[in-house]
C-alpha cells in the first residue's frame, strides 16, 4: 500500500505547533505523549459502492492492485490505496486497527458544507470496558469537500466494516451523529439504509433519565452539551482512558484553546475541532450512562502491567500490515438484529 521511498516519517511530515500550547486545554508533556503513542495504520483505503460520489472513489493512480478490496455488504468496497506519510490525508480511510470479535464498536460523525472550509469527520471507537482494557481510536476520514448528504454511504460502509460482534451475532455498532447543522441529513439517509441504532438525544439534567423514551435521535451541540462533551473527553485523555492513533487528531488537540471571556474551548484561529468533536460525541455517547467511580484504580491496575511493556516511537514510513481482516466478521452485518423499540422508531420507516 505505500513503498515507503524517499519521504517523510509520519512525525516529521506533521510538526506539532507547540505555540498554540500556550493557554491550551493540553499541556506540552499530554501533546508529546499522545504523539509518541501514535501508530501507523494496518491499512489506508477508499470507498467504492452504491451512491459514492466520483470525487470520494480513489483514482486509479492510488489504487494498490497487489492486495483485494474487502467486500462489504450491499456492494460496498474498501480499496486499498497507495499512500505517502508526507502526502495529503484527506479523502482517505485510516484504519488503525482490524475489526475484533467481542467488542461494541461505535462510530461519530461531524459533518460540513463539503465547499472546502470545514471538514467532515468520521470516527470509529472501539469501545473498552473502563478496566483492563481502554477505548481505541481504530479508524478515521475526514474530508473538507464531503458533504451531509454524501456522507452517508460512508458510514454506512464504515459501519458494516466495524459490526458489534457479542456471542457470535452481529448487531448494528451506534452512529452517533452531529446533527445541529446539516448532519440530520447523514441520519436521515442512513436510516432509510436500515440502521437504526443511533445516539439518543435526552437532557442529564432531567430527574429521570430516560433514553428508552427519548424523542430525538442524533447529537446536538450547544452551550451545556459541548461543554460536558468536552469535559468528559478532556479527562478521557489525560487520564489514558481513550487510546488516539491520528497524528491528525493530536494536532488538533495542540491547537484546542480556553476562551476566559466566553469560558469555553475552542480551536485556535484558522485551525479545527472537527476530528475531537467527531471522536468526543461518541466517547460520550458509549459511556455516559455508565459509573467510573472505580476507575483511578483499574487505570493504575493496567499502568503497572503497560510499564512491562516498551512503547517503540514510530519514526519510521507507513508499511502496509500483513495481517489480513478476520474472516467473516466485517460484512456479515445485518439491519434486522438490531431490534429498536417503539421510542427509537418514527413513523415512516
Amino acid at each position: 500500500i505505500y513503498t515507503g521511498e524517499d519521504t517523510l516519517s509520519l512525525h516529521d511530515a506533521l510538526p506539532i505547533s507547540f505555540q498554540s500550547l500556550v493557554g491550551g486545554v493540553f499541556s506540552p508533556e499530554t501533546i508529546t505523549f499522545c504523539m509518541d503513542r501514535v501508530r501507523p495504520p494496518v491499512g489506508v483505503f477508499g470507498f467504492a459502492g452504491p451512491g459514492i460520489a466520483t470525487q470520494f472513489q480513489p483514482e486509479r493512480r492510488q489504487v494498490d492492485q497487489t492486495r483485494p478490496p474487502v467486500q462489504l455488504k450491499d456492494g460496498y468496497q474498501l480499496i486499498p490505496i497507495r499512500w505517502q506519510a508526507d502526502s495529503n490525508p484527506q479523502n482517505k480511510l485510516f484504519v488503525y486497527e482490524w475489526p475484533k470479535q467481542g467488542w461494541e464498536y461505535g462510530m461519530g460523525v461531524d459533518t460540513g458544507d463539503g465547499i472546502g472550509q470545514d471538514r467532515s469527520a468520521i470516527q470509529m471507537v472501539r469501545k473498552g470496558d473502563l478496566m483492563a482494557h481502554q477505548d481505541v481510536q481504530v479508524a478515521e476520514y475526514f474530508s473538507d469537500q464531503l458533504g451531509a448528504a454524501d456522507a452517508a454511504p460512508l458510514c454506512y460502509a464504515l459501519l458494516n466494516f466495524f459490526p458489534t460482534i457479542v456471542n457470535g451475532e452481529a448487531r448494528q455498532s451506534k452512529a452517533v451523529i452531529e446533527c445541529m447543522r446539516n448532519g440530520e441529513n447523514t441520519q436521515h439517509e442512513l436510516r432509510k439504509m436500515g440502521w437504526r441504532n443511533f445516539h439518543r438525544w435526552v437532557r442529564y439534567d432531567a430527574k429521570i433519565i430516560n433514553q428508552a423514551t427519548a424523542s430525538r435521535l442524533g447529537w446536538y451541540t450547544n452551550v451545556w452539551s459541548r461543554a460536558m462533551l468536552m469535559d468528559y473527553l478532556i479527562k478521557a485523555i489525560k487520564d489514558d482512558i481513550l487510546c488516539i492513533n491520528s497524528p491528525w487528531l493530536v494536532d488538533e488537540m495542540a491547537d484546542l484553546e480556553r476562551n476566559p471571556e466566553q469560558q469555553s474551548l475552542k480551536a485556535a484561529d484558522g485551525a479545527h475541532d472537527d476530528l475531537i468533536m467527531s471522536i468526543g460525541i461518541v466517547w460520550f455517547s458509549l459511556h455516559i450512562m455508565e459509573l467510573v467511580g472505580n476507575i483511578r484504580t483499574a487505570l493504575n491496575t493496567r499502568r503497572r502491567v503497560e510499564e512491562e511493556v516498551a512503547f517503540a516511537r514510530y519514526s519510521g514510513d507507513y508499511q502496509a500490515s500483513d495481517e489480513k481482516p478476520p474472516e467473516g466478521l466485517i460484512w456479515v452485518t445485518h439491519s434486522e438484529r438490531y431490534a429498536p423499540d417503539e421510542a427509537e422508531v418514527m413513523e415512516g420507516y
